[in-house]
């Protein structure tokens, strides 16, 4: 999914801020829209900062949604460089199908970009 992004948030279009997980219960948030619609695959954040959340939170949106695993930025990320890992990640997605390969292939072959754009992985 490639919107702009905030921690914890897809900013769709200029008004809209939709919250990946909000911890209040009345609240709509992405994980409660979606949930249960994305099990086994892999939701990938082509946002700035979305991911810049804690690790338990991300395994609450994890468990809420049923994905496999979760991807994006916990910084924010220059458009070029993040497409071009975004391309990169999405070929090993294909080429791989546990996400601890993937995971793997990833930091054994494109470490700079990581730490450049603060990719996450969580799975």
């Amino acid at each position: 999914m490639a919107f702009h992004g905030s921690p914890n948030c897809l900013h769709i279009g200029e008004k809209i801020k939709l919250k990946l997980l909000d911890p209040n219960p009345n609240a709509k948030d992405f994980a409660k829209i979606i949930a249960g619609s994305d099990k086994g695959k892999i939701i990938h954040f082509g946002s700035c900062s979305t991911l810049n959340m804690s690790a338990e939170e991300i395994a609450a949106f994890r468990k809420q949604t049923g994905a496999t695993a979760i991807s994006g930025y916990n910084e924010d990320i220059d458009f070029i460089e993040s497409t071009l890992l975004d391309i990169l990640f999405f070929m090993a997605c294909q080429n791989f199908i546990r996400p601890s390969a993937i995971d793997k292939y990833m930091k054994d072959n494109y470490s700079g970009f990581h730490d450049r754009t603060g990719f996450k992985f969580h799975y």
